[in-house]
């Protein structure tokens, strides 16, 4: 007899999880991002409405990697990563396997063409590969001015000049 009853109970138990699963299950997939491959189309169709998506896209022998997570407040969460770099090695290094995180203002998303807006947003990110943007920036104009510093320096000494005589 109480082999019957907890044979009952757990038909029971059974009965009332197998929704809950089913709905946990329906969650999570509706959560997960739209693979689109390297269709910018499909992307830019998500990233108007800021959905979850991915796109691996080729260019010019390397490989971009982008994902929208989704929206948090009025700005689109969207990840930008070089997954591989046609560069030479020391370019290479600096950038490959990098990534930011983004917080784009979801106007800027719809009014404009998903992607393009994307590689352009620099200054709404974080993370290493921002990083090695703006350490590239530094390094290069670091090298411009000391390569122009004399004439600078004549240049500043030129302008000066009226002003102390």
């Amino acid at each position: 007899m109480r082999i019957g009853r907890k044979e009952a109970d757990l038909k029971k138990i059974l009965l009332y999880s197998l929704p809950v699963l089913i709905i946990v299950l329906f969650i999570i997939f509706l959560k997960m991002p739209k693979d689109c491959g390297s269709d910018i189309e499909c992307f830019n169709k998500a990233a108007q409405k800021c959905s979850a998506s991915t796109l691996t896209l080729p260019s010019q022998g390397s490989l971009f990697y982008y994902k929208i997570y989704g929206s948090s407040g009025d700005n689109c969460v969207v990840k930008i990563q070089i997954l591989e770099l046609d560069a030479v090695p020391e370019i290479k290094e600096k950038f490959e396997n990098k990534y930011m995180i983004c917080n784009i203002p979801k106007s800027e998303i719809t009014n404009s063409v998903g992607i393009g807006a994307l590689q352009k947003t620099t200054e709404k990110c974080t993370g290493p590969l921002k990083e090695a943007i703006l350490q590239s920036v530094i390094e290069k104009l670091y090298s411009v001015i000391t390569q122009n510093i004399g004439k600078i320096t004549v240049e500043l000494e030129d302008t000066l000049k009226p002003v102390s005589e």
